[in-house]
């Protein structure tokens, strides 16, 4: 779990008052802090618990005081307190017995994230570099030399604490009963009693102890003070084994100072005492105090209680018991984080072994609540500490129960239950982009597929917005960063963008453009332009966080010192929808020979679950199923291959790929084959890879027919049987298989397809296969005299693009002059291209040259607009689809009467605002469909 608190702000003040001459120093340090979240924001009202440690060094020091709060926050977030006034619990030395006169010390603040007693989160470290003289007077003696005269005696004034002028009383010693003297020794010759020998006085506030019997006598106080006996609390003992236990309890003496003796036995006589290990306690706050059994007998009740008394009076506490010898393990299920769609990491921690070793521990989780260690678990080494265990093979989306648990000989125990949603794959599609975040409630981050379109400075030098590099955080710094930075921002970029239906995206925080790298860009699930991108976190007022995706660095660097790249993200907040079975493929049937044959399947979609199998299912009847012969290619989502071995001669195969996931398992579409026999020398291969203007096919030739293959290929038509006499594709000149494209293919049709080969002047067709094509363009289609390069949601609607340049370096044209062409995204060129041609009489403008092409039999030909000429880059220049000349490309798209845009697609996608008048530009023409 992620602290919420990102700082405490510390105030130490060394006020102190003194109440009269006669009275003890108090003995404390006023305390405040303001807590808040990771965003700054105040924490209202709010529980918390930290940890106050005194140490005599910065580094390593020994700890001579230590104190646990447990305080709440007012409306402001504001708490305080005084260290070493009635502490919630102490854990080492007694704040009144610090030495402060032995030099430097340092407070140290831990913070408790969990509310569970474990400060794992240091806050601060304070060096305490001036002792306030209140406390340090209180061990100090001091030395009077007023009226001091060469050779006077000094002499200790109890009723001031100092030394001053004075006169040792002087007399003769005489020797009593059973004392000799003799010089200046002393010697007792005959009182041999010990009750009446010199005994050491300790003195604990107002109260003074004798050594050796534990009698004391109070100093009468001066004034009116409220006296009264101490305040006592029994706890719950720990560390309990076979033969020792640990009593506790806290007692608060009033000020007084107490003795404090814990009493027990097998019975209610409590045939044992003891003094506590702290005895005697003073001060006015509740103090911890122990002692440690040891002897016991096993598996043995025990009953127990505390007693304390100082002058006023004594106090004991009621009685309670405890069973010695070993227990079952105490275990703590601490959080879940690190959820990736099918595996979340747990933390525990194990706080006792119970008094034996333990033999198993980790995680177990189930859908359903109160999971056990005999169902899905983990099993991790060790025996007490804290660990994390990752529970893989989870499915996608689902709400999971957990607990941690630990086994002794005695049995297992378990930690309390958590729960959390292992929400969507890392790497899958879904809401506009790319998943890869998720937060364990179903909600997450997704990247956009494509960066934005050009690039910017992050703007504003010199101001420091105040963004924050946490998750999450990206979409309110974008909005900071729009509203207080007039400039053109990477944020005001990736704010405007839209893509996938969606135009909620914001510019990442530092922490989130990491993940992208991280998640998707370094394990190549997503394959980025390999560039700098920037973060919406600035690192000071001057330097902002970027993200290199070429080699991983994640770098502060100057606001307006270059341009960055923009990958917009986007949040969800939908819940998540079930597993669903995955998407396959079976792409082609190649090199099919008498007895074997190749097959290509590829899983397109996992289906939000990881693929357990995939593979070949194939049998002589239509659509085979894992009943029949099948294959195990992986566990991956990628495509595969496999060699069908063991087939009958002159005999037809159904081939279909599969892929199982926890959903189910899937089938792709079923493709045949037949294989070779002496008659059937060629083989028309059957058809894949089938859009709405190509598809993949080919063929196979046995044997070169008594003579030299010189020609091989396909013929086809959209009516049967087709031959030479019809469209004709060519493919070498020689036996084997031979794989054909077909392009400038019409959607929504049926073409019937034979595979040929020509030899010695005779001409042999293979057998005749149809297929229908899709109305679905992709990428790379060759289609309307052009090559597909932008398709919309639908697969049906897109752009073409002339596969050459028409022009090079014309200048825009008709300077001065606006003619309203301002659409700059997808669609917008053909009005961009007319309202140009209608309105600027100039011969030979790019406009015009767009307008008047006509290429491969089309002559709907127009400018791109901006939005269209980057499309252009990102998926025919950076795909390698088509060639591009260096220099400036123009779109269709007006700035103002004098400028137009404008990109220079060989040089990083870099975007201008470029001169009708000046600015020669390359012009490549496209049409839509």
């Amino acid at each position: 779990m992620k602290s919420p608190f990102r700082y405490i702000y510390l105030v130490l003040s060394g006020l102190f008052i003194v109440l009269s001459a006669a009275a003890q120093v108090p003995q404390f340090i006023n305390f405040q802090g303001i807590a808040t979240d990771a965003n700054g924001q105040t924490l209202a009202n709010t529980n918390i618990q930290i940890r106050l440690t005194v140490s005599d060094s910065a580094l390593a020091g020994q700890v001579v005081y230590q104190e646990l709060r447990a305080v709440q926050t007012n409306p402001q977030g504001s708490f305080s307190f005084q260290i070493g006034k009635d502490p919630a619990f102490t854990t080492a030395g007694v704040f009144k017995n610090i030495n402060w006169l032995s030099g430097q010390m340092y407070l140290k603040v831990d913070y408790d994230p969990t509310n569970t007693m474990s400060f794992n989160l240091g806050l601060d470290l304070i060096k305490i570099v001036s002792m306030p003289y209140t406390l340090a007077a209180d061990q100090v003696v001091y030395i009077d030399t007023t009226g001091v005269q060469n050779g006077e005696t000094l002499i200790y004034n109890a009723s001031t604490n100092k030394f001053e002028p004075g006169t040792v009383a002087t007399g003769v010693l005489s020797a009593g009963s059973g004392i000799s003297i003799s010089s200046n020794t002393i010697s007792n010759t005959g009182d041999l009693s010990t009750t009446n020998e010199i005994q050491q006085l300790n003195k604990g506030n107002d109260t003074i102890y004798l050594s050796q019997n534990g009698s004391f006598a109070v100093i009468p106080p001066q004034g009116t003070v409220s006296i009264l006996p101490p305040e006592i609390e029994l706890l719950i003992p720990y560390g309990i084994s076979g033969d020792s236990a640990v009593l506790r309890g806290h007692v608060n003496p009033h000020g007084l100072g107490a003795s404090v003796v814990f009493e027990w036995g097998t019975d209610t006589t409590f045939s044992n005492a003891a003094p506590a290990l702290q005895s005697p306690v003073y001060g006015t706050a509740d103090t911890t105090v122990t002692l440690t059994l040891n002897g016991l007998q096993n598996v043995t009740t025990y009953y127990y209680r505390m007693k304390a008394i100082n002058a006023a009076g004594d106090t004991t506490s009621g009685s309670s018991t405890f069973m010695s010898g070993t227990n079952l393990p105490v275990v703590h299920t601490m959080q879940a984080f690190n959820y990736s769609g099918n595996s979340a990491t747990v933390q525990v921690w194990v706080s006792q072994n119970g008094g034996l070793p333990i033999t198993a521990r980790g995680v177990c989780w189930s859908t359903s609540p109160l999971p056990v260690a005999t169902g899905n678990h983990t099993t991790e080494a060790g025996d007490t500490g804290t660990f994390n265990s990752i529970l893989t093979g989870l499915d996608t989306c689902t709400l999971y129960y957990a607990r941690a648990y630990a086994t002794n000989a005695l049995g297992t125990a378990y930690g309390a239950q958590i729960s959390f949603n292992s929400g969507y794959t890392i790497g899958f599609l879904f809401a506009g982009g790319h998943v890869f975040y998720n937060d364990g409630t179903g909600h997450g981050l997704v990247a956009s597929p494509i960066p934005a379109p050009g690039t910017s400075s992050f703007g504003c030098q010199g101001q420091l917005i105040g963004t924050s590099t946490a998750m999450y955080s990206g979409e309110n710094n974008t909005a900071l960063i729009v509203a207080n930075c007039s400039t053109n921002t990477c944020a005001r970029i990736a704010s405007n963008f839209s893509y996938g239906g969606f135009d909620d995206w914001y510019l990442p925080s530092k922490d989130e453009i990491s993940l992208v790298y991280g998640v998707l860009q370094a394990p190549n699930l997503v394959n980025y332009p390999e560039t700098n991108y920037a973060s919406s976190s600035e690192s000071d007022s001057n330097n902002f966080w970027y993200q290199n995706f070429s080699y991983g660095p994640l770098l502060p660097y100057f606001k307006d010192w270059t341009y960055y790249s923009i990958l917009p993200i986007r949040s969800f907040s939908t819940a998540c929808v079930p597993v669903y079975l995955p998407e396959v493929s079976t792409v082609q049937v190649y090199q099919v020979s008498s007895f074997a044959a190749k097959c290509t399947g590829k899983v397109l979609n996992n289906g939000g679950a990881y693929v357990t199998a995939k593979g070949l299912c194939w049998s002589t009847t239509p659509n085979p199923t894992l009943s029949n012969s099948f294959s195990s290619n992986g566990t991956s989502n990628d495509a595969f291959t496999h060699h069908i071995t063991g087939l009958q001669p002159g005999t037809t195969y159904y081939v279909r790929a599969y892929a199982t996931n926890s959903s189910g398992t899937a089938y792709g579409n079923s493709l045949s084959f037949t294989t070779f026999t002496a008659a059937n020398r060629i083989l028309t291969l059957a058809t894949s890879d089938i859009t709405g203007a190509r598809c993949t096919t080919g063929g196979f030739i046995a044997d070169d027919m008594g003579d030299s293959i010189t020609a091989r290929g396909i013929c086809y038509k959209t009516t049967h049987d087709p031959n030479l006499s019809n469209l004709l594709i060519f493919s070498g000149s020689d036996t084997g298989s031979f794989v054909i494209q077909m392009r400038d293919l019409h959607p929504h049709t049926t073409y019937y397809v034979k595979a040929f080969g020509i030899s010695a002047g005779d001409t042999i067709y293979g057998n005749e296969i149809s297929f229908k094509t899709t109305g679905q363009m992709i990428i790379g289609d060759h289609y309307q005299g052009g090559i597909v390069y932008y398709v919309d949601q639908t697969g049906e609607h897109g752009l073409v693009a002339a596969e050459t340049d028409q022009a090079l370096s014309l200048v825009w044209g008709c300077f001065g002059q606006f003619f309203g062409a301002t659409g700059q995204g997808i669609f917008a060129g053909q009005a961009n291209t007319t309202a140009i041609v209608n309105g600027c009489p100039t011969p030979g403008i790019p406009a015009r040259v767009c307008d008047t092409l006509v290429l491969n039999g089309y002559s709907d030909w127009y400018m791109p607009s901006k939005e269209e000429l980057y499309y252009m880059y990102a998926n025919l220049h950076l795909t390698g689809l088509s060639t591009f000349t260096n220099g400036w490309y123009g779109s269709s798209s007006e700035f103002n009467g004098n400028a137009f845009s404008g990109y220079e697609i060989t040089n990083g996608n870099a975007y201008g605002v470029l001169s009708k008048l000046t600015t020669p530009v390359h012009v490549r023409a496209i049409n839509k469909f």
